[in-house]
């Protein structure tokens, strides 16, 4: 058995195509995008690697409003997806322990920036989500019920986790721009998922707010399709975009979709 390893990084860039990745057991695709404001910078950044058994990928979405947003994004990113590929990371408790140290690189810049971070590691058909702040982990089922996805670190989050609002909830809209974690701001928190078995036909979705803010999860679903002469993610983002110019929230978008 070969060890190759592949790796893939888009690190704040503003395309918005429909990129497919192949592999030698499930397919993955992503699509970013920067907010539709002239002179925009993409705050957002991913990642995608993948070996003979394994595939991790990860969005990381800056922070608005801070200094340096997309600097944060980007280290997080590049650091991550530096360790999966040269497995300095061997189990669990060493990859939190790595993320520590990339909160701790982010703090060290004294930019006063901060970014999300959401990872899916799938190992022999086991899923694991990481994350810190409000980019969101899903998973849905080859039907597209959802089974799973990751607590948003943000008051808007967990209003929504309650069950007491939904996403059009114009009290929510006060909190979007609201996180309680992300990395680079002390004190750090970090949700763990236990380990997750995938289904055949199983979909697994990342996606930062500039998605989620606007559409809801069983939305985004709606667009997933195995069909071969389909592009759904070049779909959905022309959704995005016609929700954002109607009134929607402005912001950088960035989806990863692993279809089991």
């Amino acid at each position: 058995m070969s060890n190759s390893v592949v790796k893939v990084l888009r690190l704040n860039e503003g395309f918005a195509y429909d990129h497919r990745i192949p592999m030698p057991y499930g397919k993955i695709s992503y699509l970013t995008k920067a907010a539709p404001i002239e002179g925009r910078t993409n705050e957002d950044a991913m990642c995608i690697v993948h070996g003979d058994n394994y595939v991790f990928f990860a969005v990381a979405d800056g922070m608005g409003g801070h200094k340096s947003g997309n600097k944060a994004s980007q280290i997080a990113i590049e650091k991550l997806a530096e360790i999966v590929a040269n497995k300095t990371a061997h189990t669990l408790s060493q990859m939190v322990g790595e993320i520590e140290n990339i909160h701790q690189e982010v703090v060290d810049l004294k930019l006063g920036s901060g970014t999300t971070l959401t990872a899916c590691w799938i190992v022999e058909n086991q899923a694991r989500f990481l994350s810190v702040g409000d980019s969101v982990g899903s998973i849905f089922s080859g039907k597209r019920n959802l089974l799973f996805k990751t607590l948003e670190h943000s008051p808007a989050g967990l209003a929504l986790e309650s069950g007491l609002f939904s996403l059009d909830d114009p009290q929510l809209k006060e909190e979007d721009y609201y996180l309680f974690n992300a990395l680079g701001l002390p004190p750090l928190r970090i949700e763990v998922s236990g380990p997750i078995e995938l289904q055949e036909m199983d979909y697994v979705l990342l996606s930062t707010d500039g998605f989620t803010d606007n559409l809801k999860l069983e939305e985004l679903a709606a667009f997933l399709t195995r069909e071969e002469d389909k592009r759904p993610l070049e779909d959905l983002e022309t959704a995005l975009a016609n929700h954002m110019a109607s009134g929607g929230k402005v912001d950088d978008a960035t989806i990863i979709v692993y279809e089991n």
